[in-house]
């Protein structure tokens, strides 16, 4: 539809820790890849955090969740599975 509304969350909604900007800071290709494989492999920092919530919050939005709390347990499943990690090597693989 036509409607929509502006909500503010803070970290306590989603049941995770802050995250301080600087703390997800990558300098270049190299740091992001590594950032991006912690977060797949479920280490628990503030990118997997910010992660998780963003997850959280697609799923939310989507209506697969009843609430952010249930979006992060099931993007945390999905790491946790290795279903999140198979995905992004899908859609890397080359194309033959």
């Amino acid at each position: 539809g036509d409607e929509y509304r502006a909500e503010e969350w803070d970290p306590t909604v989603f049941g995770l820790d802050p995250v301080p900007l600087d703390a997800v800071k990558a300098d270049g290709p190299a740091a992001s890849a590594t950032i991006i494989r912690q977060v797949l492999v479920g280490e628990n920092g503030p990118a997997t955090r910010l992660t998780l919530a963003n997850a959280a919050t697609a799923l939310w939005v989507a209506g697969a969740v009843g609430s952010l709390r249930q979006g992060v347990e099931r993007a945390e499943e999905a790491v946790r599975s290795g279903t999140a990690r198979h995905l992004l090597e899908q859609l890397v693989r080359p194309v033959s």
